[in-house]
């Protein structure tokens, strides 16, 4: 990489692309591994997710209907902070 870095500053005159080339292609790679990394954390997280999804639908009899209320009032509690409520957040909401 030095050698083809410095051999593009010497003909830097010939071919100007070349330093647009050369960093474009190491930011791609850097992009490709943290989409890589992302993408894993998010595998990794949603099969945590079905996890307990399925541990809690195995402990509690709840209707159709009390499971679109649910699924509604936690989108739109969701929405409303812009991020994902904590435990400590939903146990509170649920006692008011």
């Amino acid at each position: 990489m030095a050698i083809e870095f410095y051999s593009g500053y010497l003909n830097a005159e010939k071919n100007p692309r070349l330093f647009e080339n050369l960093f474009t292609g190491s930011a791609e790679k850097k992009m490709d591994t943290l989409i890589k990394t992302m993408g894993t954390g998010q595998y990794k997280i949603a099969v945590e997710l079905s996890k307990l999804s399925s541990l809690v639908a195995r402990c509690i009899n709840i209707s159709e209907n009390e499971l679109g209320i649910l699924h509604q009032k936690c989108a739109e509690e969701v929405k409303n902070l812009n991020s994902v409520p904590t435990f400590r957040q939903a146990y509170r909401d649920d006692l008011e």
